[in-house]
Formats: structure tokens, C-alpha cells, sequence
């Protein structure tokens, strides 16, 4: 729950911005709505947004993780929960565009 106050904090601050969490937000609400719509083989609407959101977490931790092997970076793990903020959001809108 820490997390998630910090994350509201930052929504409204200069920080935003600074490291660039409005991307991460961006890209987690174009790969929502895309894999929303690859996930036809789960039959239920909550089957689709379960496997939606966690195929997106599984490539941010994995992009995160890389970037930390390859260019030494520290993994940021507000990064990667930014990215899926964004993909319930874009999961959430392909609910209502099908």
C-alpha cells in the first residue's frame, strides 16, 4: 500500500515527468488494449484482463531486467508498476471498445 500512495504522490508532482512515468503509462495502455485483443483464447472477460495484465508485467520486469544486465541501470520498479497502471487502463478500454 506504501507503493501505491507514493505512485498517487508522484501523479501530481514534478517527478512525473522527471522520470518519465507518463511513457510508462502510455506504453502499458497501448500494450492493454493490444494484448486485451491477442488473449481471444480465454473465453471470459476476467480471464482476458488477469492474462492481459500479468503478459505485460512479465515484459516490463523482463525489459527492466535487461536494461539492468546490458547498460547497468538499477531496476526501477516504479517503472514497471507504471506499465501496468497503464495496462489495466487499456484493458479496462477494450472491454468498452468490444
Amino acid at each position: 500500500m506504501k507503493y501505491l500512495k507514493e505512485d498517487y504522490q508522484s501523479l501530481f508532482s514534478k517527478k512525473f515527468i522527471e522520470q518519465r512515468y507518463n511513457y510508462h503509462l502510455i506504453g502499458g495502455i497501448l500494450l492493454g488494449v493490444l494484448f486485451y485483443y491477442l488473449t481471444v483464447e480465454a473465453y471470459y472477460t476476467w480471464q482476458r484482463l488477469i492474462l492481459t495484465n500479468l503478459i505485460v508485467f512479465m515484459g516490463a520486469v523482463g525489459w527492466e531486467l535487461v536494461r539492468g544486465l546490458l547498460y547497468k541501470y538499477e531496476m526501477d520498479w516504479a517503472d514497471v508498476r507504471f506499465g501496468v497502471y497503464g495496462s489495466l487502463i487499456g484493458s479496462v478500454i477494450g472491454i468498452f471498445i468490444s
